[in-house]
């Protein structure tokens, strides 16, 4: 926290998933970092983002398109992990999601 003072707790519970196999939960991750930055005064420096209005694109010339898992529950009772794509056009707002 000291090398990357603007990390959160659910970053830094992210990266504990990708490369520990256990079962963390969020919520433990958040208190435990928060006392240390009680602990050991480490302040979390923000860097607010910058956003501004972009000039409209004609009709098909922009989307947004945002990526997602989710654990689910397969009929036989396993546990199966579905990875998808939303996507969004910025002019009509029509939708549409890949699994």
């Amino acid at each position: 926290m000291k090398q990357y003072p603007t990390m959160t707790a659910a970053q830094v519970c992210d990266w504990l998933k990708e490369h520990y196999k256990e079962d963390i939960k969020e919520r433990t991750v958040s208190r435990y970092v928060k006392g240390l930055r009680e602990e050991y005064n480490l302040k979390k420096s923000n860097h607010p983002r910058d956003y501004e209005a972009v000039e409209e694109l004609p009709m098909g010339q922009q989307l947004q398109v945002d990526f997602g898992e989710k654990w689910i529950q397969s009929i036989d009772g396993q546990r199966v992990k579905i990875r998808f794509a939303a996507f969004v056009l910025a002019h009509a707002r029509y939708k549409w999601a890949f699994f």
